[in-house]
């Protein structure tokens, strides 16, 4: 059952389109900085943000970023030598967990 949204299909649709094909372009851009997997992900995700609307969007997916980039950042003070790979996904899904539950606060 579907939370009850001012918005809807249409925004998710369009939050879903917009979120993945950002993502796509930062692929296309850097293969080995942001994995396949993490760009078909990227379109689920902007889709459960884009029910909430075009806020819940923008703050979902910079939190997710924002967290991804406070790990990295984590990584590399704790052992600056090295290159470590990380993924992407965890912090996306992080960010979707808070935009969902401020999107669920605000409706």
């Amino acid at each position: 059952m579907l939370p009850v949204s001012v918005h809807g299909w249409a925004t998710a649709l369009l939050g879903s389109l917009d979120l993945g094909v950002s993502c796509l372009a930062a692929f296309l851009i850097h293969p080995r900085g942001f994995g396949r997997r993490d760009v078909f992900l990227a379109y689920a995700v902007g889709a459960v943000l884009g029910w909430f609307g075009w806020a819940i969007i923008v703050f979902g997916a910079f939190a997710g970023f924002l967290i991804g980039a406070a790990y990295r950042v984590g990584l590399v003070l704790a052992a600056p030598t090295g290159r470590r790979p990380t993924v992407v996904s965890v912090s996306l899904v992080a960010g979707t967990t808070l935009g969902v539950l401020l999107g669920m606060w605000t409706h």
